[in-house]
């Protein structure tokens, strides 16, 4: 029996580990949040933010925001974290959560 529960994992495994790699050659870290969700919560607006919102949650998560004493990992943070979401989006499947990612990137001039 498959359970109503969607499970989204792997968020910014790809991303993650780039950076990582960066760091080190030989020490690849390989870093993932789970963001569940049930399909009710794509049937409407509200849920369908919320959603965007736990998976920006997520992202930022993964990717270790930088603190303000570390402003030249910024880049890669902001890169990071938008390969993730944009992976997470897609995963998902839906065209409303993919339409709301789209407007967001837009705005932001991606």
């Amino acid at each position: 029996m498959k359970s109503p529960c969607a499970t989204l994992t792997g968020l910014a495994l790809l991303c993650v580990t780039t950076l990582a790699t960066a760091r080190t050659a030989l020490d690849p870290v390989r870093e993932s949040r789970e963001v569940k969700f049930i399909a009710s919560d794509l049937q409407t607006l509200a849920g369908i933010a919320k959603l965007y919102r736990r998976i920006e949650l997520a992202a930022k998560m993964v990717c270790h925001e930088p603190s303000m004493g570390e402003w030249r990992r910024f880049t890669d943070f902001r890169h990071c974290v938008e390969v993730a979401i944009k992976d997470a989006v897609e995963q998902v499947h839906s065209p409303a959560l993919t339409a709301l990612y789209d407007s967001k990137a837009h705005s932001a001039g991606g």
